[in-house]
């Protein structure tokens, strides 16, 4: 992926559109855990001096922070409504989420948190075919893949939940990009 790579475009959500990314886009490296809010590795966060944000959205007052207005890949799930502001409210509500996450678990390049994700999908995913072109299908159409393959793959349950959310994330409608 890295050496196929030559622009990046890092998406928080479907209506907003593709952002430039800046120098405070940051990726969690790790899974991220503290005062009941979990936050997914991989996701996408702008630094902001001592904090770091996480643009999302969620069902009105439900805990689960998702990347996308569609509510297709969750990010993080929250417990403590005083970390959440909410920017537009509605049935589906555009958030953003405060943490205090120390920069040894954050990168700047978002490879370093999907590298080890990449090589459990390859691993997995080529055994019977040639790895697919990710982008080239939406995250509802990678739940249906994913899902009549994985029989032939026999991934473990972590396995499985790591390859869905790196397919989702790198999927057309996704929340990273790479464009040729």
């Amino acid at each position: 992926m890295k050496n196929r790579m030559k622009k990046l475009t890092s998406l928080l959500s479907l209506t907003v559109g593709a952002l430039t990314l800046s120098a405070s886009t940051v990726y969690l490296t790790e899974d991220y855990t503290e005062n009941n809010t979990i936050a997914h590795a991989g996701i996408v966060l702008e630094k902001k001096e001592k904090v770091s944000e996480l643009k999302g959205f969620r069902n009105k007052n439900a805990k689960e922070i998702f990347a996308t207005a569609n509510l297709s890949l969750e990010v993080a799930k929250v417990e403590d409504e005083s970390i959440i502001k909410v920017v537009k409210d509605g049935a589906v509500q555009e958030v953003v989420v405060t943490l205090n996450i120390s920069d040894d678990i954050l990168a700047e390049d978002y490879y370093d948190a999907w590298e080890e994700k990449e090589e459990i999908f390859l691993e997995k995913c080529s055994q019977c075919h040639a790895a697919p072109e990710i982008g080239h299908h939406t995250m509802l159409e990678w739940e249906g893949l994913f899902g009549s393959m994985k029989g032939f793959a026999q991934p473990t349950p972590e396995e499985e939940i790591i390859i869905v959310r790196y397919l989702k994330t790198f999927a057309s409608d996704g929340i990273i990009k790479e464009e040729e």
